[in-house]
């Protein structure tokens, strides 16, 4: 085969073959794309940022409302659950002063052992006085938190030093004996002190707060541990807790004193249970027992004037040892040239042998004092 009719075959031969580029569907050709115009692009994009933005501003606006809701009901529970603490405070430190002043009134038990009962209670009103130290305070508050501890403080105080004069208001000793019921009585002053403070400067600044969030007042209440004025005057303090009683009278600036006007009294009688009582060296008295111990005192006028506010103090020392009692009674008015009964009545029974005595206090003008005291030698029992 010569050159000519080899390429005439291998033209024809490939002519043969499927052409090797695709066909173009039949359907319709795309539209053209429009032209973008300047500027279209950044359009867009500041579109979507202001959209962007404008989502983020509301999602902060919720957010802080939230966290201001969130705030404002804490600060609303702060300031409740502080008010609600101050009051347990209160209430507590009420019942402590309660206690205290009941024990004091107990004329017939141990002085040693009342001493430690009101010590006790001190040392609990203490522990409150910590507890307002350590109150978490809302802001706004710190005032009466300040005050709120200083109240709790003077009452502490005062109990503590009630428990450490009482062993000596009712001992044996006259000037003792008073200068510690007046130094009582000055405690008293001191709770006094404690109630004005809480009302003045705990609980109108709790108000002002509560006031401040709207919320309402109800809840709040002042502490008032000394609802008996009283308790301020020794002759009274002395009487309840039977100690000594001053001389009141003495003080009198319209009484004076001359050499024509007597003053004064005796003992005329005693009487233990109905029993009427004997003194003298070796005589011993049999009174029988009764469910409540009490004894009369007929209270002679020997002088020349009524007198008034005149004490008259009954004691008994077991003779075998232990703990005794004293109880003051205070007779108001004493009629010159009159015999009066005083009763003075025990709060508990009291049995075996015990040495009682019995004394009229001396009142303004008086000198003869000889005839104002009385011992017996008692023994109660069958």
């Amino acid at each position: 085969m010569g050159p000519a009719h080899q390429t005439r075959f291998f033209v024809a031969f490939f002519d043969d073959d499927p052409p090797t580029q695709q066909r173009r569907s039949s359907g319709p050709p795309p539209p053209p794309r429009p032209p973008r115009r300047p500027g279209t692009d950044r359009q867009d994009i500041l579109r979507r940022q202001l959209t962007a933005g404008g989502g983020l501003v509301v999602l902060l606006a919720f957010i802080a409302f939230g966290l201001h809701s969130c705030v404002s009901s804490a600060h609303l529970n702060a300031a409740k659950n502080y008010d609600q603490t101050v009051n347990d405070l209160g209430t507590r430190s009420v019942s402590n002063v309660s206690q205290a002043l009941e024990v004091l009134t107990k004329t017939s038990q141990d002085p040693i052992a009342q001493s430690q009962s009101i010590s006790d209670l001190a040392s609990d009103s203490a522990k409150l006085t910590e507890e307002a130290r350590k109150l978490k305070t809302p802001g706004g508050l710190e005032g009466a938190t300040q005050n709120l501890a200083t109240s709790l403080s003077l009452r502490a105080t005062a109990l503590k030093r009630i428990s450490e004069l009482l062993g000596k208001a009712k001992g044996n000793s006259e000037s003792a004996s008073e200068t510690a019921t007046q130094s009582i009585a000055g405690q008293m002053e001191a709770l006094l002190a404690s109630d004005v403070l809480w009302q003045l400067r705990v609980t109108p600044f709790i108000k002002e707060k509560f006031q401040d969030l709207n919320l309402s007042t109800d809840s709040i209440s002042s502490s008032v541990v000394l609802k008996d004025a009283t308790w301020l005057n020794t002759a009274t303090v002395s009487n309840r807790i039977g100690g000594q009683t001053p001389d009141t009278a003495a003080a009198d600036p319209t009484i004076t004193c001359t050499a024509d006007v007597a003053h004064g009294h005796a003992i005329a009688s005693v009487l233990a249970n109905g029993k009427t009582l004997n003194s003298g060296t070796g005589v011993i008295n049999q009174v029988p027992a009764a469910s409540g111990t009490s004894f009369t005192v007929n209270v002679a006028n020997q002088g020349d004037a009524d007198e008034s506010n005149v004490s008259i103090i009954v004691s008994g020392k077991p003779q075998g040892g232990g703990s005794g009692f004293s109880t003051t009674k205070k007779l108001a008015v004493s009629p010159q040239g009159k015999t009066t009964p005083v009763v003075v009545n025990l709060t508990k029974a009291i049995s075996n042998s015990y040495t009682i005595s019995v004394e009229i206090k001396k009142v303004q003008c008086e000198k003869t004092l000889d005839n104002n005291k009385a011992t017996y030698s008692v023994i109660f029992g069958s």
